[in-house]
């Protein structure tokens, strides 16, 4: 498969990735990269198990290796795409930030998208807190049970809660925090010095 079958690829609307590995996934193909020509393994990807190889693959071990060592996620791609989807009517803009991807309503940067080896107590939705609400305060504990400080920032910047995605709920609180910033809640958001 050379870069002419890529891009007949990409044409067809799958997206292509770069990988750590100096790989490319197109879709469930993962092609590796050799010294002498690119080896192709089909893969299923969410359990990183090699399902079939075709006559170019000299070693399905490296190609299963290649695999595991892949980022859940591009590092230009953000992670929980699913909050961007309901977001999506209010047009957000995402742009990187520290360790994950801040997602900004307007002018108001709202929450940040993390899922990142360094810390990952800290992988979730990290809320932004409008000027002024007390990040104890009991409403936010109401609607979202798992919230809690974010470990990595320690006391340094309160503003900023984590809905942890290894929460039992994760998902149900995301999609309340979505409900939430569409329905303009005051206690959500903040314009950072940068937009004023």
């Amino acid at each position: 498969m050379g870069i002419a079958d890529l891009q007949a690829v990409a044409a067809l609307g799958l997206r292509i990735q770069n990988g750590r590995t100096g790989s490319v996934t197109v879709g469930h193909l993962l092609v590796t990269n050799s010294s002498l020509r690119p080896h192709i393994c089909l893969a299923y990807m969410p359990k990183t198990e090699v399902v079939a190889g075709d006559e170019n693959v000299a070693n399905c071990d490296r190609c299963a290796a290649s695999l595991n060592a892949m980022p859940r996620h591009s590092k230009s791609n953000p992670p929980h795409k699913f909050v961007l989807e309901a977001l999506a009517a209010l047009d957000p803009e995402v742009r990187r930030m520290f360790s994950g991807f801040a997602v900004y309503i307007g002018d108001r940067l709202v929450l940040m998208l993390r899922d990142h080896s360094k810390y990952p107590k800290d992988n979730g939705i990290w809320l932004v807190l409008s000027e002024g609400i007390d990040p104890a305060d009991a409403s936010l504990r109401r609607d979202f049970p798992s919230i809690r400080a974010i470990q990595m920032l320690g006391n340094k910047i309160s503003h900023w809660l984590l809905i942890p995605s290894d929460g039992a709920d994760f998902e149900r609180e995301a999609l309340d925090v979505c409900n939430l910033i569409q329905d303009r809640d005051p206690r959500l958001g903040r314009i950072p010095q940068s937009r004023r």
